[in-house]
């Protein structure tokens, strides 16, 4: 008798302080957006897809790609991912994010038998505009890159014999894309 009274009364409890589950109100969850600078580097092309949490926080999963021709110097595939925060229920948030931007020589297989290890850590901090009921996105970040690599600084530079060698590079970048 005492055990079915605790419980009657834990049942009860638990319905009382229950909160309402959160119902978004936007329809648009996915969205394609075309960066300027940003993860990767000069440009990329981005998928986001985006799950509202409570009225005021969001988290987004984005991947992409970036491809640069031989004669640019630059390694010739990036592909940035990263989880992002977005903060704030009006138009205008806060996002707060962190992934990895793998490159081509990431994938390459080097004599030995051993992969390369090019690959970024990326962090981001900055702005975003997305109206709930309308589907433009723009973000205005800074996305600096660490080097996870045990080669020397892709951005090495040699300036009379001196290197300004590098694994942390602030960057930053922005990006407009359509929410569907």
């Amino acid at each position: 008798m005492r055990f079915s009274l605790i419980f009657a009364m834990m049942l009860l409890a638990a319905n009382a302080f229950c909160q309402q589950q959160f119902q978004d109100r936007s329809p648009y969850k996915n969205s394609v957006q075309i960066w300027l600078g940003g993860p990767g580097l000069a440009y990329s092309v981005n998928y986001e897809r985006i799950s509202p949490i409570t009225p005021k926080f969001s988290v987004a999963g984005e991947m992409g790609a970036a491809v640069y021709p031989a004669s640019t110097g630059i390694i010739g595939a990036w592909i940035p991912i990263s989880m992002n925060l977005v903060f704030f229920e009006s138009e205008h948030h806060l996002e707060l994010g962190a992934g990895v931007v793998f490159t081509e020589d990431t994938f390459r297989k080097r004599s030995n038998g051993y992969f390369d290890s090019d690959y970024f850590a990326n962090f981001r901090l900055g702005y975003r505009f997305q109206r709930p009921s309308r589907r433009f996105v723009f973000r205005a970040v800074f996305t600096p890159l660490y080097e996870l690599s045990s080669k020397k600084s892709f951005f090495e530079r040699q300036t009379n014999g001196f290197s300004l060698a590098s694994r942390f590079h602030p960057w930053g970048g922005m990006s407009f894309g359509y929410r569907f």
